[in-house]
C-alpha cells in the first residue's frame, strides 16, 4: 500500500533490493493490480535494447480497443506523449530489472540514448499524465550517479525493498489496525495476540529461505498473507484473525499459493482486448 500511494503521489519512484527480495513479483502480484484499480494505463518494459519497439508491443494487443495509432511517432518518447495525448490519463511507465541497462556488454550508446529519451519524456510530458517505476537490484547503485545526473529528481523517489526483522514484521501487521479511523460503520478486527507470535510470524519466517534471511520475514508475503486474512475477517464478519481463519485458509503457504495461481491465471487467459483494456485504462469520464 505504502508503494502503491508513493507511486501515485510521486513521478519517479526507484524500487531497488537486493536479487531475490521479490521485487518483480511485488510489482505484478500486487502494485500493479493495484494501479489498474486506480484506472492507470500500466505499461512495463523490460528490454531496453529496442525501446520503441518494446513500448509497441506492450500497447500491441490493446492498440484496436483504445483506438490508439501506435506509429504516431518514430521515437519513444514521442510515443509516450502520443499515448498520454490519446488516452486522456495517466500512464505509469514499469521500467523492470533496469539493471539491465549497464549489463556487460549493452552498447553505451544505447544505454545514453535511452536515458536521453526517459528525460525528454519528463520534459514533455504533463506531470499529471506519466508516472515512472524504475526497478532495480541493488547491483546498479555504482551506476545509479549517472541516471541522476540525466534524472536527478529520481534522487527523491527511492524506495528500498529487504527483508524484515520480526519484530518490524509484526509492527508493520499492527500498525493498520491501530491507525484505522473509527468510522461508522467500520467493523473493528484485531489480532489474536498469541496466533501472531507463536504461529503467522513464525510460519512467515520459515518461507523465508533467502541466505542471510534468518529470522527475516520477506514484505511480499507478508502483504499478502495479511490481506487475505483480513478480507476473510471482514467478509465472515469476525472480529479477531487467529488461528481458525488461518488454518481455514491453508495456512500461509496455502494462501501464497490460491494467490499465485489466481494471478498466473490472470495473466495466461486471454479476454478480448476490450475486457483486458477495461482493466488497466484510467477513467474516460
Amino acid at each position: 500500500t505504502l508503494l502503491v500511494e508513493r507511486i501515485v503521489d510521486q513521478r519517479l519512484v526507484l524500487l531497488h533490493g537486493q536479487s531475490g527480495v521479490g521485487k518483480t513479483s511485488l510489482m505484478n502480484a500486487g502494485v500493479i493490480p493495484s494501479l489498474t484499480e486506480k484506472r492507470m494505463l500500466v505499461l512495463s518494459m523490460d528490454n531496453y535494447h529496442e525501446p520503441l519497439e518494446s513500448l509497441r508491443l506492450s500497447l500491441a494487443d490493446q492498440s484496436e480497443a483504445l483506438g490508439l495509432d501506435l506509429q504516431a511517432a518514430d521515437t519513444f518518447s514521442g510515443l509516450l506523449g502520443s499515448i498520454a495525448g490519446q488516452i486522456k490519463g495517466t500512464i505509469t511507465l514499469v521500467l523492470d530489472h533496469f539493471e539491465r541497462l549497464y549489463a556487460p556488454g549493452f552498447d553505451p550508446t544505447e544505454r545514453e540514448g535511452m536515458l536521453d529519451e526517459l528525460r525528454t519524456a519528463l520534459e514533455r510530458i504533463e506531470p499529471d499524465y506519466l508516472r515512472m517505476v524504475f526497478v532495480a537490484d541493488q547491483s546498479i547503485f555504482n551506476q545509479l550517479g549517472e541516471v541522476e545526473r540525466r534524472i536527478p529528481e529520481l534522487a527523491r523517489g527511492r524506495f528500498e525493498l529487504g527483508p524484515l526483522p520480526l519484530e518490524r514484521a509484526r509492527r508493520a501487521i499492527l500498525h493498520p489496525f491501530l491507525n484505522k479511523p473509527r468510522q461508522a460503520n467500520y467493523q473493528t478486527v484485531f489480532y489474536d495476540q498469541t496466533f501472531l507470535d507463536r504461529v503467522l510470524l513464525d510460519e512467515l519466517d520459515t518461507l523465508t529461505d533467502q541466505p542471510g534471511w534468518r529470522q527475516m520475514v520477506s514484505p511480499l508475503h507478508l502483504g499478502i498473507v495479511c490481506d487475505a486474512l483480513y478480507d476473510e475477517a471482514i467478509q465472515e464478519r469476525e472480529d479477531s484473525i487467529d488461528e481458525e481463519i488461518y488454518d481455514r485458509l491453508g495456512g500461509a503457504q496455502g494462501i501464497l499459493i490460491s494467490h499465485f495461481r489466481k494471478n498466473l491465471c490472470l495473466l495466461y487467459t486471454s479476454p478480448s482486448p476490450r475486457d483486458r483494456t477495461r482493466s488497466r485504462m484510467p477513467s474516460s469520464a
